[in-house]
């Protein structure tokens, strides 16, 4: 018998996976270096950042948590 899983359950499982998993924290930490490096001279606020194909949205949620304004869309 197979298992069944829900859009729900699958979207919280990939969250996760984006949350914890070492290759997504890796690249998140290195986005986030290259991105304060780059706009280390503004305010954080001002910095529009359009991640187009943000997956579950993790790194945008992290983005808006350092202060960012961050938005982001996935097909």
């Amino acid at each position: 018998m197979s298992k069944t899983i829900t859009p729900k359950k699958q979207h919280q499982l990939m969250y996760e996976m984006e949350k914890n998993f070492f290759w997504f924290t890796s690249l998140r930490e290195n986005e986030k270096y290259f991105i304060s490096k780059y706009f280390k001279n503004r305010n954080k606020e001002s910095v529009d950042i359009l991640d187009a194909g943000c997956g579950t949205g993790y790194f945008v949620f992290d983005l808006k948590k350092d202060g960012f304004n961050a938005k982001g869309f996935d097909y």
